[in-house]
């Protein structure tokens, strides 16, 4: 496996008595299916997992208490709680499978699920293992007195999910049609793709 990969390996909703779960095989995972069969809860679960603010709020999972998305990353597996309902702004991380979390208790810590400026984050954590940790961006790259943001997973994600809403007549996939994110897509690209 590629040092600093990141691979999906389970997604599990916490139901009352059990769980409901999609396992990714190795490679690439195609999602198909008639329309409102899940496609779409699947994407912005894993979106929610890695720190999306919005949360899910499909009918379907209105049962489910929590979201734990197991990843193997550069060699070693991180598991990611959310919980679904609750007012909470924190995850917690946890170095077992979902099988060893759910049936032996494992331990896990909490850390914010977005943003924060000097504390843990799924972002930082999950960075921190590919070997992108604290990666500076200016916000304005041409111009020598430009702030500087931290690369997030948040930005990283532009390119790795692309929701329905995206795609659509609106938005477009990369935001062809808003100036300030299109800047930020770009920009993020240039230094992900492009730079030395």
């Amino acid at each position: 496996m590629n040092a600093g990969a990141l691979t999906l390996v389970r997604l599990a909703l916490v139901v009352p008595g059990g769980t409901y779960d999609v396992f990714f095989k190795p490679g690439v995972n195609i999602i198909a299916g008639p329309i409102s069969t899940g496609k779409s809860s699947i994407f912005q679960l894993i979106d929610y997992a890695f720190g999306a603010q919005r949360k899910p709020t499909y009918e379907e999972i209105a049962e489910c208490s929590d979201a734990l998305l197991e990843c193997v990353i550069a060699g070693e597996v991180l598991t990611i709680r959310r919980a679904l309902h609750s007012q909470s702004t924190k995850a917690r991380l946890y170095n077992s499978t979902i099988s060893e979390i759910l049936t032996q208790g494992a331990e896990g810590r909490e850390v914010w699920a977005g943003y924060h400026p000097t504390e843990a984050t799924v972002s930082r954590e999950i960075l921190g293992r590919l070997g992108l940790a604290d990666i500076e961006m200016k916000t304005a790259p041409t111009q020598a007195a430009s702030t500087v943001n931290v690369f997030s997973l948040r930005d990283l994600m532009h390119f790795i999910y692309v929701d329905q809403d995206r795609i659509d007549s609106q938005r477009n996939a990369f935001y062809e049609r808003e100036p300030t994110d299109r800047y930020q897509v770009a920009r993020n690209a240039r230094h992900l793709f492009w730079a030395a």
